[in-house]
């Protein structure tokens, strides 16, 4: 039930960025909407996480918003670097194929640094997806 609510909390939130940011940055500013809706987002989801974990012992509280911290500090990285590449080379002035090799780039960059300031800040980010991808092709 109340991940129904945040969901629709996290919906209208993401329309009203989008529409705030449109106005004055184009799609650009759609493709800056939805990360910090997201952001938004995880950061109801854990409030209500560590509310509920709070009645079962502070230690893991504690142990969650230190990762929640890093997590988001991983993330603001991450969209600085999108920002860096829309102010360098601003995708508006780009034909459609060099468009996919910049955004390509853009994704590389800004993935690489989330994993590599989480991994700093002591969140181990990569190797859970890389032990999905395995169990994922053992299976085929």
């Amino acid at each position: 039930k109340t991940q129904t609510y945040i969901a629709l909390v996290d919906a209208l939130n993401n329309i009203a960025l989008c529409i705030f940011f449109s106005s004055f940055k184009g799609h650009a500013g759609i493709a800056l909407a939805s990360p910090l809706a997201a952001v938004a987002n995880s950061a109801l989801l854990h409030y209500f996480l560590a509310r509920r974990l709070a009645q079962h012992g502070g230690l893991r509280l504690f142990a969650l918003l230190r990762r929640s911290g890093a997590i988001a500090l991983a993330t603001v990285a991450m969209a600085g670097v999108v920002i860096t590449f829309t102010l360098v080379l601003p995708p508006e002035d780009l034909p459609r194929l060099p468009l996919i090799g910049w955004l390509l780039a853009a994704l590389a960059v800004s993935g690489a640094t989330f994993l590599f300031i989480a991994s700093e800040l002591g969140i181990n980010e990569l190797e859970p997806l890389l032990k999905a991808v395995k169990r994922r092709l053992r299976r085929r």
